[in-house]
């Protein structure tokens, strides 16, 4: 298993005891793997963070070695897809998420595991297996175990674009839904699936924040848990 290190904490919580790390020249990126592959499944886990462009270099250049040295499969492990957002047409814009897609297989990538996508509709424009993972059964199974009274509470969605997986989670916990709906952000050039959301850095976005301090100020909850999927699956608790 290689790691570029985009993501060390999650790697390290996939496979600590197997990891080794690619290291690369802070000028250039080296394709040569010094370990011995040849007939053996190689796993990257790469995922997208604010170098994202230099992410995804890493990951191609990481799996087009791997192919080179004669590994027998080659299987990248993204838990944040790179542009998943930019999956359909913007007046006269392009797909990137397929350009991704395409890069990813014409390095020699055999299968692709990611989390969450925004769109299933994304697995098709592989042409190699993609298995998307749903984060869902165990951020329920941890709300059910250390959210104290998560009877009582609320699910929302913090826009509408993520009403279906929102509602996913209050049928499941049997809750009531409830939806933020402002304005649409999706043409803005920060959200189109480049990096990955800010709650993910901890900088929650002045609008969201505004709009939940809002709420908080009316209904005064006990407390307040943010899930976010990506960069190891965080719960943060702000009584």
């Amino acid at each position: 298993m290689f790691s570029p290190g985009s993501v060390p904490y999650t790697s390290e919580q996939i496979a600590k005891p197997k990891l080794i790390y690619a290291r690369q020249s802070e000028v250039h990126h080296y394709g040569q793997i010094l370990i011995f592959v040849l007939g053996r499944d190689v796993y990257i886990i790469q995922s997208g963070t604010k170098d994202v462009n230099n992410d995804i270099m890493e990951l191609l250049i990481l799996a087009y070695a791997s192919k080179s040295a004669s590994a027998r499969k080659v299987v990248a492990v993204v838990p944040y897809l790179p542009y998943s957002k930019q999956s359909k047409v913007r007046k006269r814009g392009a797909i990137i998420c397929k350009l991704v897609a395409n890069m990813l297989c014409s390095a020699g990538i055999n299968h692709v595991i990611t989390v969450d996508l925004h769109s299933k509709e994304i697995q098709g424009f592989f042409d190699v297996p993609v298995d998307n993972l749903r984060a869902s059964p165990f951020l329920i199974k941890y709300i059910e175990t250390y959210v104290l009274d998560y009877r009582n509470a609320v699910i929302v969605a913090r826009d509408p674009s993520v009403v279906p997986r929102a509602t996913s989670y209050a049928e499941r916990l049997r809750l009531p839904l409830a939806v933020i709906h402002g304005e649409d952000r999706d043409e803005l050039e920060h959200n189109d699936g480049r990096n990955s959301p800010p709650l993910e850095n901890l900088q929650v976005e002045k609008r969201l924040a505004s709009t939940y301090g809002f709420y908080v100020k009316r209904a005064r909850p006990k407390v307040i848990c943010i899930l976010t999927l990506h960069f190891g699956s965080l719960l943060f608790r702000c009584p």
